[in-house]
Order: structure tokens, then sequence, then C-alpha cells
């Protein structure tokens, strides 16, 4: 299997590609990555992507964003292709130990291609539900954050201070806590925001 190796890309070298009469530009690809398919070598520039909210217009839109600020991995076919990676543009200069280009373990690639496409690096809302860190919608959210037989405590509200457990999430989104009230159990409704899991 051939080695990768860590290359310190050059200024602006992750801009967006540009289309070429040859070849119009893919999504979310790079100057850099643009550039390493004309020469003919192999590269990964690990990514992460970012829900993004639009200043003026509050859209949301996804963004991706270098992982390793800065470097990529590439892939050397044959020793007589360094001086055709030096002379890249795109490519500052080769990460080197003792004056030899540094090998990185293909399974370390294989590993981060891996992690990417499952979205581990992404802060998105498609990915936080892959994640099972936020539902579909905002019951199912509530229900993974306040699951039954969870002991909360009441912050704000008319049953501030007050302990309970949590029964089930209504068709709202409100939790439904068996509250411990004037020396017995009621049960209550109340929104998310006012309960906080008891320690």
């Amino acid at each position: 299997m051939k080695d990768w190796y860590v290359v310190r890309l050059a200024p602006g070298a992750t801009r967006d590609a540009k289309s070429r009469p040859c070849r119009p530009a893919r999504p979310d690809e790079t100057a850099f990555e643009q550039e390493m398919q004309e020469e003919g070598f192999a590269c990964y520039l690990p990514k992460l992507r970012r829900e993004i909210i639009h200043h003026r217009t509050k859209k949301k839109y996804t963004r991706a964003f270098p992982l390793f600020t800065g470097y990529a991995f590439v892939q050397i076919a044959s020793d007589d292709r360094w001086p055709a990676l030096r002379d890249c543009d795109a490519v500052g200069s080769v990460l080197s130990l003792n004056g030899r280009p540094w090998a990185v373990s293909s399974d370390l690639v294989t590993d981060l291609r891996a992690a990417e496409a499952n979205m581990i690096f992404d802060d998105t809302r498609e990915a936080r539900i892959k994640r099972r860190q936020e539902g579909r919608t905002h019951r199912e959210t509530t229900a993974m954050r306040f699951p039954a037989g969870l002991k909360v405590q009441a912050l704000r509200g008319p049953f501030a201070g007050y302990h309970g457990m949590v029964e089930n999430v209504t068709g709202r989104g409100l939790v439904r806590v068996m509250m411990q009230l004037f020396g017995g159990e009621a049960p209550v409704e109340v929104p998310v925001d006012w309960l906080d899991a008891a320690e």
C-alpha cells in the first residue's frame, strides 16, 4: 500500500476551486484538491461542516472547513514524483523528519475518512440527529434529553425548587413529571427550560 504524506498548504490553497473549461469544480472542492487531481496525485483534505446563519437574511446554510487548518494528506506513487509535488502552487512544503518526508499510516487516513463520512466532525443538525444528540422534532429532542424515569428538579416557574421523576413527554413537547408536592406526588406538565436533571 502506498504511503501518505502530510503537506503544509500554501496561502489560499483552501479557497473554493474555480471552474475551468476542461473541468467544472465540484461542490466543496478547494484549489488544493483541484490542482492535485490535475497533477495526478491522490490527496485527502479532511473537512468538517458547520451550519452558518446568514447575518442579514437569517437563513441557515452548511459550509465546509478544513479539519486541520493548513495541512492535508497526499499519496506519492513513486519517488520520481516528489519534484512535481513540490512544484505545485497549492503546496507550501512537505512535513519531514530529519530531512526525510514523514510518512503517515494509511490506517490513519482510512479512519479519518470513515469518521468524516459518519459526520463525527460536523456541527450540523443532520450530524447531531445521526449522533443521537438531537431529535428530528422538538418532542423527540425533549424525550432524548429527559427520558422516562429521570429524576429532575424544577428551576423556574411555580414549581421552582421541587423535585420529581419524568413520566413522559407530551405531544406538545412538555415534560410530564410526577412532582413531589405537599407531602405527596402530583402529575404536572412543564416546559423543558424549567427543568434540569437532579443530582
